[in-house]
Protein backbone atom coordinates (compact mmCIF):
# COMPACT_ATOMS: atom_id res chain seq x y z
CA UNK A 1 0.00 0.00 0.00
CA UNK A 2 3.01 2.28 0.42
CA UNK A 3 3.62 2.25 -3.33
CA UNK A 4 -0.01 3.25 -3.92
CA UNK A 5 0.26 6.13 -1.46
CA UNK A 6 3.42 7.35 -3.15
CA UNK A 7 1.63 7.24 -6.51
CA UNK A 8 3.83 4.57 -8.05
CA UNK A 9 1.04 2.11 -8.86
CA UNK A 10 -2.67 2.52 -9.42
CA UNK A 11 -5.13 1.24 -6.83
CA UNK A 12 -6.23 -2.31 -7.66
CA UNK A 13 -9.16 -2.81 -5.33
CA UNK A 14 -9.53 -3.72 -1.69
CA UNK A 15 -6.43 -4.66 0.26
CA UNK A 16 -5.21 -8.22 -0.23
CA UNK A 17 -6.33 -9.30 3.24
CA UNK A 18 -9.92 -8.32 2.36
CA UNK A 19 -9.94 -10.45 -0.81
CA UNK A 20 -8.42 -13.69 0.52
CA UNK A 21 -10.05 -15.95 3.09
CA UNK A 22 -7.86 -17.13 5.90
CA UNK A 23 -7.13 -20.71 6.76
CA UNK A 24 -9.39 -20.53 9.80
CA UNK A 25 -12.38 -19.06 7.96
CA UNK A 26 -15.12 -21.41 6.85
CA UNK A 27 -16.30 -21.67 3.28
CA UNK A 28 -19.94 -20.61 2.86
CA UNK A 29 -22.60 -23.31 2.87
CA UNK A 30 -23.44 -26.38 4.90
CA UNK A 31 -20.56 -28.45 6.23
CA UNK A 32 -21.04 -32.19 6.42
CA UNK A 33 -18.95 -34.75 8.29
CA UNK A 34 -16.53 -36.61 6.02
CA UNK A 35 -18.27 -39.94 6.59
CA UNK A 36 -21.79 -38.56 5.99
CA UNK A 37 -23.69 -40.62 3.42
CA UNK A 38 -26.51 -39.35 1.23
CA UNK A 39 -29.42 -41.25 -0.30
CA UNK A 40 -32.38 -40.35 -2.50
CA UNK A 41 -35.68 -39.57 -0.82
CA UNK A 42 -38.96 -40.75 -2.35
CA UNK A 43 -39.26 -37.39 -4.08
CA UNK A 44 -35.65 -37.75 -5.23
CA UNK A 45 -36.34 -41.14 -6.81
CA UNK A 46 -39.17 -39.57 -8.83
CA UNK A 47 -36.95 -36.62 -9.79
CA UNK A 48 -34.10 -38.90 -10.91
CA UNK A 49 -36.50 -40.99 -13.00
CA UNK A 50 -37.95 -37.90 -14.68
CA UNK A 51 -34.42 -36.54 -15.30
CA UNK A 52 -33.34 -39.78 -16.95
CA UNK A 53 -36.52 -39.91 -19.08
CA UNK A 54 -36.03 -36.31 -20.27
CA UNK A 55 -32.38 -36.94 -21.15
CA UNK A 56 -33.21 -40.13 -23.06
CA UNK A 57 -35.95 -38.27 -24.95
CA UNK A 58 -33.48 -35.48 -25.76
CA UNK A 59 -31.10 -38.03 -27.33
CA UNK A 60 -33.73 -38.73 -30.01
CA UNK A 61 -33.14 -35.20 -31.28
CA UNK A 62 -29.73 -34.19 -32.51
CA UNK A 63 -27.51 -31.53 -31.04
CA UNK A 64 -26.45 -30.18 -27.71
CA UNK A 65 -29.34 -27.69 -27.69
CA UNK A 66 -31.96 -30.41 -27.10
CA UNK A 67 -29.87 -31.85 -24.24
CA UNK A 68 -29.47 -28.42 -22.61
CA UNK A 69 -33.17 -27.68 -23.11
CA UNK A 70 -34.17 -30.97 -21.43
CA UNK A 71 -31.89 -30.25 -18.47
CA UNK A 72 -33.34 -26.73 -18.21
CA UNK A 73 -36.92 -28.02 -18.22
CA UNK A 74 -36.08 -30.52 -15.48
CA UNK A 75 -34.26 -27.90 -13.38
CA UNK A 76 -37.14 -25.43 -13.66
CA UNK A 77 -39.59 -28.10 -12.48
CA UNK A 78 -37.64 -28.61 -9.24
CA UNK A 79 -36.16 -25.08 -8.88
CA UNK A 80 -32.60 -26.41 -9.14
CA UNK A 81 -29.64 -25.92 -11.44
CA UNK A 82 -29.57 -27.92 -14.70
CA UNK A 83 -26.51 -29.96 -13.70
CA UNK A 84 -27.98 -31.16 -10.41
CA UNK A 85 -29.77 -34.12 -11.99
CA UNK A 86 -26.42 -35.74 -12.70
CA UNK A 87 -25.72 -35.98 -8.97
CA UNK A 88 -29.04 -37.76 -8.35
CA UNK A 89 -27.97 -40.49 -10.75
CA UNK A 90 -24.82 -41.17 -8.73
CA UNK A 91 -26.77 -41.70 -5.50
CA UNK A 92 -29.48 -43.81 -7.13
CA UNK A 93 -27.72 -47.13 -6.50
CA UNK A 94 -27.31 -46.52 -2.77
CA UNK A 95 -25.99 -44.15 -0.11
CA UNK A 96 -22.74 -42.38 -1.05
CA UNK A 97 -20.37 -39.98 0.67
CA UNK A 98 -19.41 -36.63 -0.86
CA UNK A 99 -15.99 -38.02 -1.71
CA UNK A 100 -17.49 -41.05 -3.50
CA UNK A 101 -19.76 -38.77 -5.53
CA UNK A 102 -16.82 -36.52 -6.38
CA UNK A 103 -14.60 -39.42 -7.48
CA UNK A 104 -17.38 -40.82 -9.67
CA UNK A 105 -17.93 -37.48 -11.42
CA UNK A 106 -14.36 -36.19 -11.43
CA UNK A 107 -13.86 -37.36 -15.02
CA UNK A 108 -16.86 -35.21 -16.04
CA UNK A 109 -15.08 -32.12 -14.76
CA UNK A 110 -17.01 -31.73 -11.51
CA UNK A 111 -15.15 -30.08 -8.65
CA UNK A 112 -15.54 -30.73 -4.92
CA UNK A 113 -17.22 -27.34 -4.50
CA UNK A 114 -19.74 -28.18 -7.23
CA UNK A 115 -20.50 -31.51 -5.55
CA UNK A 116 -20.97 -29.82 -2.16
CA UNK A 117 -23.18 -27.13 -3.71
CA UNK A 118 -25.33 -29.62 -5.61
CA UNK A 119 -25.77 -31.88 -2.58
CA UNK A 120 -26.72 -28.83 -0.52
CA UNK A 121 -29.34 -27.75 -3.06
CA UNK A 122 -30.70 -31.30 -3.42
CA UNK A 123 -31.01 -31.81 0.34
CA UNK A 124 -32.67 -28.41 0.73
CA UNK A 125 -35.15 -29.34 -2.03
CA UNK A 126 -35.88 -32.65 -0.28
CA UNK A 127 -34.62 -34.80 -3.16
CA UNK A 128 -31.63 -36.15 -1.24
CA UNK A 129 -31.32 -36.84 2.45
CA UNK A 130 -28.50 -37.45 4.86
CA UNK A 131 -28.47 -41.06 6.00
CA UNK A 132 -28.39 -41.41 9.76
CA UNK A 133 -25.92 -44.13 10.70
CA UNK A 134 -27.32 -46.93 12.87
CA UNK A 135 -26.74 -46.63 16.57
CA UNK A 136 -23.79 -48.66 17.81
CA UNK A 137 -24.66 -51.94 19.45
CA UNK A 138 -24.53 -51.81 23.24
CA UNK A 139 -21.38 -53.26 24.67
CA UNK A 140 -21.81 -56.54 26.46
CA UNK A 141 -19.58 -56.83 29.45
CA UNK A 142 -17.43 -59.94 29.49
CA UNK A 143 -18.19 -62.28 32.37
CA UNK A 144 -15.82 -61.83 35.28
CA UNK A 145 -13.93 -64.71 36.73
CA UNK A 146 -12.97 -64.42 40.31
Amino acid sequence: HLAQRLGRCPPVGPPFRDRVTGIFEKAPGRRWPRSQRFALSDKGIEAETSYRELIVAARAEEGRASFDAARGVWAARYALEPGDGLFLGEVQSGPRTLDEIFRALESCGSTRDEVRGAVGRLTTAGLMEAVVPPAPAPEVAAPRRW
